[in-house]
């Protein structure tokens, strides 16, 4: 089922009009996120931040703070971009901001369920295949975790049918994940790794393809010996943090 129009009132002008961007960001965030829940209600039911948020007790960067206030209120009070390029929009900025004002976190999107959509829909809607589709969602393609086989938000095809908004995502991706990784997360990237270095030797740990090496700056890839170094060295010191605590 396509989505084609949302009602032309703009309730989030109401709520725009009476925010004090002055006062705290969270709350001026919580507020813009009710905002984009009022003006997308027959999209989205709610919008959350997880339990483990912590927001930033100072912003770095006032200026990009600002600039992203002002982005968001503008296309909030816009009634002439298509719904679903309004919510996509509207998303991109407001996941910018949580970014900007807060340490630690992710933002959840309860969605409408006729707003998600099948895998097959949004193959078809954006040309690709459905191998294609994987590797998308590895590189941030939103999917909602749900069992229902509608699990695709429809803001997603505007997203990646440009280039342009396509590695917007993706940068926003890769700064959530990078910023919200766990100790377990970096040591098991690090033990993959690990791995691929052991495998592209013969299964040999570390130790054992350079246990004769006195001046690794003579090997004829020294780079791959101090990157597998450092790896090591940083297993153990996260090893041995996890065994003090």
């Amino acid at each position: 089922m396509m989505i084609i129009e949302e009602g032309k009132i703009n309730s989030a002008a109401l709520i725009l009009n009476n925010i004090d961007y002055e006062k705290d960001p969270a709350f001026v965030f919580l507020m813009l996120a009710h905002a984009t829940e009022m003006k997308h209600h027959r999209f989205v039911r709610k919008i959350l931040h997880t339990e483990d948020t912590v927001f930033k007790q100072k912003i770095n960067s006032h200026d990009e703070y600002k600039k992203l206030i002002v982005s968001l209120s503008e296309v909030l009070r816009d009634t002439a971009m298509h719904p679903v390029e309004n919510l996509a929009v509207t998303k991109y900025f407001l996941d910018s901001l949580f970014l900007l004002i807060s340490d630690k976190g992710s933002l959840k999107y309860d969605y409408q369920h006729d707003y998600l959509y099948s895998s097959n829909m949004i193959c078809n809607g954006l040309k690709i295949s459905k191998a294609t589709l994987s590797r998308y969602v590895n590189l941030g393609l939103e999917v909602v975790d749900t069992n229902k086989h509608n699990r695709y938000p429809a803001h997603v095809i505007f997203y990646w049918k440009e280039s342009l908004w396509s590695s917007r995502i993706q940068a926003i991706f890769q700064a959530f994940k990078i910023r919200n990784r766990t100790r377990l997360d970096i040591i098991k990237e690090l033990e993959e790794e690990k791995r691929t270095y052991e495998k592209s030797h013969g299964n040999k740990s570390f130790y054992e393809v350079y246990a004769q090496v006195k001046n690794p700056d003579e090997l004829e890839d020294p780079e791959k010996y101090y990157d597998w170094k450092d790896i090591m060295d940083e297993l153990e010191e996260l090893t041995n943090e996890d065994q003090s605590e």
